[in-house]
């Protein structure tokens, strides 16, 4: 199913609904949370910028009316950002000392804040809405100093009326946007978009624990690409979307490219990554890794290898695509995904990773992680044992597997 046709089935369930009663409902829950995420503590759990974002979207299908969305929104951060200043007024200054550490704000940051509160509360507020917590510590200690509540209306007037439209608009925006573009998009962005929000929430959440480094983001970003190719790739194979055509299109004209020494090449390239060729290849490393004592890093490879390879039978179990017709060599099997592609993206980018901070040339060895398995992938679909919609999903889980394995590694510290 295209996400495209997911969402016009979700908003046509939405509005089978009488429109009175679901616009009370979204446009309650937008009030309330528009509150609510300006309250001291309970803000930092309310992601109303997400659901703001949703409303946006219904302005677009014409669910609910954006003007009086707008209006509510800006009423419920006005109020939500008022009821916290008359908190910090109440509470004063050191009730938010007392418990600053635990909202993992430092003393530095601390003061930074309440200097910019107390020469510019606008743009104290204005950046304040930027981020969950900062967004009700501002007008609490806008309160606890006493600063004029005439000011501080003024300055919470121009803000909210700034950010009550933005995330309305952006969500009308996407609306538009999915509306003349969401048939190209697949379910995969969906679900990689979805553990790409929460993954990111986590990922944030262990950095500042000393779990990850910074560095592991690229890691992070490269898990959900793999997940979103393979997951795009499985969809359209099975809805036989667009890819489809490509793939019969390419495998009907192959032929074309055929001569008798290419041909050899390609043979013995799509050789390289058959099972024993691996086997040896993997025991040449797990012996190399032995010899120096890199323990950690060949339980990485041994998993990484192990685990590809497991997968990608069942997936080709489960999905049963046959193979093209016209095979230059004889194959048996399943077609769908490529294990030489995903098997070869886990060799190179589990190698890569491990050697990439022992080597002087960092460069040379991405280059060889990223040739290799494209040259295998390429001689796949060249001989016509697979189409190009399986060296892609190949890839794809290749990279998710392994990336995945490695932020694992990294959390639990193994």
């Amino acid at each position: 199913m295209s996400l495209h046709t997911l969402i016009e089935e979700f908003f046509a369930y939405i509005s089978s609904y009488p429109k009175d009663i679901t616009n009370i409902i979204i446009l309650g829950i937008l009030f309330i949370g528009s509150i609510f995420e300006s309250l001291p503590f309970i803000g930092m759990f309310f992601p109303m910028e997400t659901f703001t974002v949703l409303v946006g979207v219904f302005t677009y299908i014409g669910i609910i009316d954006i003007k009086i969305a707008i209006l509510i929104t800006f009423l419920g951060l006005l109020i939500g950002d008022s009821i916290t200043f008359e908190i910090g007024k109440k509470l004063g200054e050191d009730y938010l000392k007392k418990h600053a550490q635990k909202i993992k704000i430092s003393h530095e940051k601390y003061n930074q804040i309440k200097y910019l509160i107390n020469n510019n509360i606008t743009k104290a507020l204005f950046l304040a809405r930027t981020n969950n917590i900062t967004r009700w510590i501002v007008p609490f200690l806008a309160g606890a100093n006493n600063l004029p509540y005439k000011n501080f209306l003024i300055a919470n007037i121009i803000t909210a009326a700034f950010w009550a439209p933005l995330f309305l608009f952006g969500g009308y925006f996407l609306g538009d946007v999915f509306e003349r573009y969401g048939k190209y998009f697949g379910l995969g962005i969906l679900i990689a978009s979805i553990i790409a929000y929460f993954g990111y929430k986590i990922y944030k959440h262990f950095e500042k624990k000393g779990i990850f480094a910074h560095k592991d983001f690229k890691m992070w970003l490269i898990n959900i690409f793999g997940l979103y190719l393979f997951s795009k790739m499985l969809e359209d194979v099975i809805d036989l979307e667009f890819i489809t055509k490509a793939d019969f299109f390419i495998s009907s004209n192959i032929h074309n490219l055929y001569n008798p020494i290419l041909n050899k090449i390609m043979i013995f390239i799509t050789s390289i990554d058959n099972p024993i060729p691996i086997a040896v290849i993997s025991a040449f490393f797990i012996a190399y890794f032995l010899y120096k004592k890199y323990y950690f890093e060949m339980s990485f490879f041994i998993i990484s290898i192990i685990t590809s390879s497991l997968l990608v039978v069942i997936i080709k179990f489960l999905v049963k695509r046959p193979r093209p017709l016209h095979k230059l060599i004889e194959v048996g099997g399943y077609s769908f995904s490529s294990g030489h592609a995903t098997i070869s993206t886990t060799l190179a980018f589990s190698l890569y990773l491990i050697f990439k901070d022992r080597v002087k040339s960092e460069t040379f060895i991405l280059f060889l992680a990223i040739i290799y398995p494209l040259i295998i992938s390429f001689s796949r679909v060249y001989l016509n044992v697979h189409y190009l919609s399986d060296v892609l999903a190949g890839i794809g889980f290749g990279l998710f597997s392994v990336s995945l394995i490695y932020l694992s590694f990294k959390f639990f510290k193994i």
